[in-house]
């Protein structure tokens, strides 16, 4: 198409060009090329070409030369991006171009090296395919073009091709473009929900691009991602809702509807994803669509914490598969995911443990599979078999960089009780203090299982000393801290049958306990330690809560 356009002259110009092949305006890299020329050789054309850009012109090959040199052209075009122009100049000649701005940046002049057509067998040859194409799809699309029948009559499912072009690409901000216009050209057209639906996943990608600057460990840098993602997950779901209120009888509605879900589930609208999931149920039983809305709420649901309701959902699925038939592989690793997961918090080990072989088989590079040996190694500790926890253990440890930050933690404390059950303590205190001291705040969980379990190996000073990783935070994940401290102190001074020394160890922790029924506990603690040491006055006053 590329070629016929340039010889069949069907970018007609409008003006005479005179003597000068071709017309230059503008400056630096806004300048635009014209020409009008009935009858030129491609290879004349791209070394003219090249000298009035101040390009050096290399050909791959002296055949490739000739052969160009061979080849007439009508060139017929105004106001054209001049590296699009030399592209499909060397195309006519079935060549291509490839530039060099980088390794001649000392010389200042860019090589326009002419070479053989690319080959879609090969990475680099598919990415000058595409640019191509986009590029063809651009100039096509100008309002500029004098062939305006055509631009009319094929403009739109051009448009829609240069955008999936686009989106192919992972250039989503442009594509948006382009499936925004064709909703602004005509909003009867029959593109028109397609292209709400596509404009739709371009600002969801958008959001969900910003996701490692949301994780950021600088606050200023995460904040402002995270609104930025806001706005994007914001835009993605307006256009969604578009079409599923001004095209509800179209097949992308449905599409829009799991959609909706899933940028739910983004924003981590957890209750109203699994809510409007539910209430899609009928609507969407019998198409393809279904099996997706069953995926989401077992997504929404495992996000709320609400295991059974995760396996309901994922047996429900099993038993319409026919209905269904059957998934893509991508659905089918999700619903092995969520399958294995919920089968091992449920203490079905066994049935889990095959699952996530499953999920192996499967999908050998799916970015779970970190996760997927944490569930599989925590099926084994529950079975005994230790040996095979501990590998699973090795296995998720070595995955944990491409881990998301909820299963980095579930990963943190597996190991540890994979490695004490195989009796690596000091490997497994060790890797846990290095997990919780440089950012305590952002794995609490984590901070005070370590406690736990320093004070179940009788380590109640380092238990002590990790609390105090939290003790100064003013929520319960500091209520706990502190609370977590006072036993800890009470337990080591039981120990040590040096119970005079708790009270004023523990009493500036215990006064700073806000939750009620945390202070009854404490209190209670204190009222032992009284009377013990025969304070029966203070052990009174402590079992009331009065502290002292």
């Amino acid at each position: 198409m590329i070629a016929a356009a340039l010889c069949l002259g069907l970018l007609m110009p409008q003006f005479q060009s005179g003597d000068s092949m071709f017309a230059i305006t503008g400056k630096g890299e806004d300048r635009r090329v014209s020409a009008d020329r009935p009858s030129v050789s491609a290879a004349d054309a791209l070394r003219t070409l090249g000298t009035v850009m101040g390009w050096d012109v290399e050909f791959e090959t002296v055949g490739l030369r000739e052969n160009l040199a061979n080849r007439p052209l009508a060139l017929a075009f105004v106001d054209q991006d001049p590296r699009t122009i030399a592209s499909l100049i060397a195309a006519a000649g079935n060549a291509d171009v490839v530039f060099d701005d980088v390794s001649r940046a000392a010389l200042l002049r860019p090589q326009a090296n002419i070479v053989s057509l690319p080959s879609a067998d090969t990475e680099s040859g598919r990415n000058r395919l595409m640019k191509h194409s986009v590029d063809w799809y651009h100039t096509f699309l100008q309002e500029e073009l004098s062939f305006e029948p055509l631009r009319k009559r094929e403009g739109m499912r051009a448009r829609m091709d240069l955008a999936k072009l686009l989106m192919d690409r992972g250039d989503y901000d442009t594509a948006a473009e382009q499936y925004l216009q064709v909703h602004k050209e005509n909003r009867t057209h029959e593109y028109v929900p397609l292209a709400l639906l596509k404009l739709s996943e371009c600002f969801y990608e958008m959001g969900a691009q910003l996701q490692r600057r949301v994780d950021s460990k600088d606050a200023v840098i995460a904040e402002e991602a995270r609104a930025e993602q806001g706005e994007f997950f914001d835009k993605s779901e307006k256009y969604a809702r578009l079409v599923s209120e001004r095209h509800a009888e179209k097949w992308e509605s449905a599409k829009a509807t799991v959609f909706l879900g899933k940028i739910m589930l983004a924003q981590q609208r957890y209750s109203e994803c699994v809510n409007f999931m539910t209430a899609n149920y009928l609507r969407l039983t019998g198409t393809p669509e279904i099996v997706d809305l069953y995926l989401i709420t077992g997504q929404a649901e495992q996000a709320r914490g609400n295991t059974q309701r995760v396996l309901d959902a994922m047996l429900t699925l099993e038993g319409a598969l026919d209905e269904f038939r059957g998934m893509t592989r991508e659905q089918m690793l999700d619903y092995l995911f969520m399958r294995a997961d919920a089968l091992q918090r449920l203490g079905h080990h066994e049935e889990a443990v095959f699952t996530v072989h499953e999920f192996f088989g499967l999908g050998p590079g799916d970015g779970r599979r970190g996760a997927a040996f944490v569930i599989m190694g925590r099926a084994y500790l529950a079975l005994g078999q230790v040996l095979e926890a501990w590998s699973a253990a090795l296995e998720a440890h070595s995955l944990r960089p491409i881990m998301d930050r909820n299963w980095a933690r579930e990963e943190g404390r597996f190991y540890a009780k994979a490695a004490l059950e195989v009796g690596d303590r000091d490997e497994a205190f060790e890797r846990l203090e290095l997990e919780v001291r440089d950012r305590p705040e952002s794995e609490p969980e984590l901070v005070l299982y370590l406690v736990d379990a320093f004070v179940a190996q009788g380590r109640f000073e380092k238990a002590v000393i990790t609390a105090a990783l939290l003790v100064d935070y003013e929520d319960e994940w500091g209520d706990q801290a502190r609370m977590k401290t006072v036993e800890a102190m009470w337990k080591q001074a039981d120990a040590a049958n040096q119970m005079a020394g708790f009270p004023r160890k523990a009493l500036p922790y215990a006064l700073r306990i806000k939750d009620k029924s945390k202070q009854e506990a404490v209190s209670e603690l204190f009222g032992k330690a009284y009377e013990r040491m025969g304070l029966i006055d203070l052990a009174a006053k402590a079992y009331r809560g009065i502290l002292q």
